[in-house]
C-alpha cells in the first residue's frame, strides 16, 4: 500500500521553501480543460479532483437529515510554534501541512473544535475523496447492520451473495472480510498498469478502459477473484475490494443503495452537517472501499461519535458492543503473518479489526492514500480528521511523519484545561 520517496522537510529546511514551492499540486478554479478519466487523480490535477468527485465519476448522493452545528473552531498559538520530533530534528505545523499537501484538519477534544485550518480554497463545507477512510465508515454501518439483526459477522458471505460461491469468497465469512483476512489471490499495487488495482479502477469506473482491461462491473470482478491458496482468517491480506463486497452485501440485506443505507443509517442519525457521496460503477454499485466524498467536519463528526461509544448527545447510532469489540479484538497473528509490508512497518504492533487499525490501548486509525486520515485517541479524548491532496498516492515516509504529528497534538491537545479551550 505504500512505497518510500525522499523525506519531508525538517525545520530549517522548510523555512527557506516558499509557499508556492513545497505544493505539489496546482491549483484550478474551475474543471481543467486537459483532466480526463484517465488523469484525475494526477497531478497537476488531482487537487481539484478530489473536491470535485460528482463531475468526473458517477455517484450517488449520501443525504444528511436535520444537521447539528459544529462548534466553533478556535485557533491555539502553541500550534504555530515548532515541535521536535526524533532526536535533533524538528518540524513547523503549518509549514508541515503545505508541505504534505493539507487540504483541511479538524482537531477535536470531547467534541469541542480546537484547531481547524485549511488551505487552496478548500473550505468546512465543500466535499473531499476520503479514498479508504471509507473502509471505516463501511465498518461501522456493518456494525450498525448486526446490531439490527440483518446479518452475522460469522455467517457466510454466500448465504447473502451466492453469485460468489465458486469465487475466492466462496468459504469465507463476513468477519473474515472485515478483517482483510480473505484468502484471495490479489495484489493491492497502485503502480502496475497490467494488475490487479488497475483491473479494479476500470470495473469500478475510475479509470477508463485500456487494451488490457475492459469489465465495467465490480460484481463481475468480485466473482471472477481466486482463492490464493491460503486459509480464510488466518493473515492479513490488505485487498480493497472486500470492502466492495460488504457494500454491496449491505444493499443486498436492506434492499437499499449503499447510498440509501450511509444516509438512512449513518449520516442522518448521527447528525452530518453536509450531505456526502459515493461513486457507482456502470451497474450502479458502490465503491465502498474508497469512493466516499465528505467534509473534514463531518469526518470529525463521525470519529467524535466512534470516540463517545457510537453516541451521539442521546443516541445510540454505532451500537457500543461493536465499538468495544473492536478496539478489544483482532488478529495480532495474523497481523505478523502479513507482514513484513508498508503497513506493519507503519505500525509495527497493531491489529486489523472491522476495517479499522487498531494501533494501541486507546488509538482507532483509519487511512487512506494521498494522505486522508482519521485519528481517534480515546485516552486524550482527541480526534483529529486530514483530508490531503498529496500527489503520491502512498507515502510511508510521510505517514510515518504524521503518526508522530497525530501523538503530538492529541498530546498537546489532551492536557488542554477546560479554560484554555
Amino acid at each position: 500500500m505504500f512505497e518510500k520517496v525522499e523525506s519531508y522537510p525538517m525545520e530549517g529546511q522548510s523555512k527557506r521553501m516558499n509557499r508556492q514551492a513545497m505544493r505539489s499540486t496546482h491549483r484550478f478554479s474551475s474543471r481543467p480543460a486537459e483532466l480526463t478519466l484517465a488523469n484525475w487523480r494526477h497531478p497537476p490535477f488531482n487537487r481539484w479532483a478530489f473536491r470535485h468527485v460528482r463531475e468526473i465519476v458517477p455517484t450517488v448522493e449520501v443525504k444528511a437529515g436535520a444537521p447539528m452545528p459544529s462548534p466553533a473552531s478556535h485557533r491555539l498559538s502553541s500550534l504555530e510554534r515548532s515541535f521536535p520530533l526524533d532526536g535533533d530534528s524538528s518540524i513547523n505545523l503549518e509549514e508541515f501541512l503545505l508541505s504534505s499537501d493539507v487540504d483541511g484538519i479538524v482537531v477535536l477534544r470531547e467534541g469541542r473544535t480546537v484547531f481547524e485550518w485549511y488551505d487552496g480554497g478548500f473550505g468546512p463545507g465543500m466535499p473531499h475523496l476520503a479514498f479508504s477512510v471509507s473502509k471505516s465508515i463501511c465498518g461501522a454501518v456493518c456494525g450498525i447492520l448486526e446490531d439490527q439483526g440483518y446479518f452475522s459477522s460469522s455467517d457466510a458471505v454466500t448465504d447473502y451473495l451466492p453469485e460468489l460461491r465458486g469465487s475466492a469468497y466462496s468459504d469465507c465469512l463476513i468477519q473474515h472480510a472485515l478483517d482483510m483476512s480473505v484468502a484471495v489471490a490479489f495484489d493491492e499495487d497502485y503502480s502496475d498498469p497490467r494488475g490487479d488495482c488497475a483491473r479494479y479502477r476500470v470495473a469500478s469506473g475510475w479509470d477508463p478502459a485500456t487494451e488490457f482491461f475492459h469489465e465495467r462491473s465490480t460484481k463481475s470482478l468480485l466473482t471472477a477473484l481466486r482463492s490464493n491458496g491460503d486459509r480464510h482468517g488466518e493473515t492479513f491480506h490488505y485487498v480493497s475490494p472486500n470492502t466492495d463486497l460488504l457494500g454491496w452485501l449491505c444493499e443486498r440485506v436492506t434492499g437499499l443503495s449503499y447510498g440509501e443505507v450511509l444516509s438512512q443509517y449513518l449520516w442522518t442519525p448521527m447528525g452530518a452537517e453536509h450531505g456526502a457521496s459515493v461513486t457507482v460503477d456502470g451497474e450502479g454499485i458502490s465503491r465502498a472501499a474508497g469512493g466516499i466524498s465528505l467534509s473534514v467536519r463531518d469526518l470529525a463528526r463521525f470519529g467524535e461519535m466512534i470516540r463517545n461509544g457510537g453516541l451521539v448527545e442521546r443516541d445510540q447510532v454505532v451500537p457500543k458492543w461493536w465499538i468495544d469489540e473492536t478496539r478489544k479484538n483482532g488478529n495480532s497473528v495474523a497481523w505478523s503473518r502479513g507482514g513484513p509490508n508498508p503497513l506493519s512497518e507503519l505500525f509495527p504492533t497493531a491489529v486489523y479489526r472491522n476495517k479499522w487499525f487498531n494501533v494501541g490501548k486507546s488509538v482507532l486509525f483509519a487511512l487512506g492514500i494521498h494522505g486522508q486520515g482519521l485519528y481517534i485517541d480515546h485516552e486524550s479524548q482527541v480526534v483529529i480528521a486530514r483530508v490531503s491532496s498529496r500527489s503520491i498516492p502512498a507515502d510511508l515516509e510521510n505517514e510515518k511523519l504524521w503518526t508522530k504529528v497525530y501523538q503530538h497534538l492529541a498530546l498537546v491537545f489532551g492536557e488542554l484545561r477546560p479554560a484554555q479551550r
